[in-house]
């Protein structure tokens, strides 16, 4: 068997194979070299001019726990304000109404209550009939 080289086969002897691994071996650190350059070479554009404003950002953060507490209890302010103004709509239309029944409760009390002592005082039927009317 043999070896092309320079377009002719050569044969393959013990110095012709020394050769073309010594050969190989030196290709192979150029190639390693070129790779590790490379490397170097990416890294260095990447932080460099790829990501150049990644690191030159020198602000400090914007969102403190303060600012966060304070931003939270702003946006809760609004609907609590709706909420106890709601309860209070509520609580005064209850109050109107327990008020409303309070009232006819006496009159009614009030009514019965002179209905009785009229019809015991003897006039009866014709204090009654004055009061409902008066009533009307």
């Amino acid at each position: 068997t043999g070896v092309l080289k320079d377009g002719q086969v050569v044969a393959l002897t013990d110095e012709v194979l020394e050769k073309i691994d010594e050969e190989l071996k030196a290709l192979d650190t150029k190639v390693k070299e070129l790779i590790d350059k490379i490397n170097i070479t990416a890294n260095e554009y990447y932080e460099t001019v790829y990501l150049a404003n990644a690191y030159s950002i020198l602000v400090p953060p914007s969102s403190s726990g303060m600012t966060v507490t304070t931003s939270i209890i702003k946006a809760s302010i609004e609907p609590t304000i709706i909420v106890e103004a709601l309860l209070f709509v509520l609580y005064f239309g209850y109050s109107f109404c327990y008020s409303l029944v309070q009232v006819n409760r006496e009159r009614k009390n009030k009514s019965r209550r002179e209905d009785e002592e009229n019809s015991e005082d003897g006039s009866g039927t014709e204090a009654a009939e004055e009061t409902a009317a008066a009533k009307a």
